[in-house]
């Protein structure tokens, strides 16, 4: 169980990305003690990725996110299954060589070895063993190949063997994707100035949000 969080905000211009990213991660710490991580989008179309082994507290009070702004984002916390407790480890994973492709995840992807074969047949070099890098890496050979993202996202439905929630962000755009089996909660929330989505209810900062589950093998985009 890990827990995702991600802001999009209506206006261009952007808002307190880094406040509000950090105060959903703060109501998800319960979600995962093995790292914490955001991913920042400026609205000129520069990401940033800071991530730690330690939690959301640690992380805000070492980069400053209370002061950073941004047009759109997305952070995590980590509960470890599979691979090792470190600051490599923890999300956002961004794509091998294309670090403004990330992805935030919960869940396992049972077929992630096979797909990384694959992408490393393309010359994909990893620097983890961890399934998160694989989805990005996935997404962005896609878009490498002049694929829209929603179709991209729409397709990883059907390729990405496991259960699963994840959302991915570039510098012009965020999506989502849940699996057929809707496993792994995902919530999209709205107001009329911003969309937050996060694992549970109790990630949403503040109340009037209009609120539901993603469904099972759902995807959305938001693009400027």
């Amino acid at each position: 169980m890990c827990g995702i969080a991600a802001v999009w905000y209506a206006d261009p211009a952007g808002g307190p990305l880094g406040a509000d990213l950090s105060r959903m991660l703060g109501r998800l710490a319960h979600r995962g003690h093995d790292g914490s991580g955001v991913g920042l989008a400026s609205p000129e179309g520069l990401v940033e990725v800071h991530k730690t082994a330690e939690g959301p507290a640690e992380l805000a009070a070492e980069h400053a996110l209370e002061t950073r702004t941004g047009s759109h984002g997305v952070g995590h916390v980590r509960m470890a299954t599979e691979t090792a407790v470190d600051a490599a480890r923890a999300h956002p994973f961004t794509a091998p060589g294309h670090p403004e492709v990330c992805v935030v995840h919960n869940g396992h992807v049972t077929n992630a070895e096979q797909l990384r074969f694959a992408l490393e047949r393309r010359g994909v070099h990893f620097s983890t063993d961890n399934d998160s890098e694989v989805i990005a890496a996935y997404i962005d050979a896609g878009l490498s190949d002049g694929q829209p993202l929603e179709g991209i996202l729409r397709r990883s439905i059907d390729e990405l063997d496991g259960t699963f929630s994840y959302v991915v962000m570039t510098p012009e755009a965020l999506g989502v994707a849940r699996d057929r089996f809707a496993a792994k909660s995902l919530m999209v929330a709205e107001t009329d100035t911003w969309t937050a989505i996060c694992s549970e209810g109790r990630g949403l900062p503040g109340t009037g949000w209009r609120r539901r589950e993603v469904g099972a093998g759902e995807v959305r985009t938001w693009r400027r």
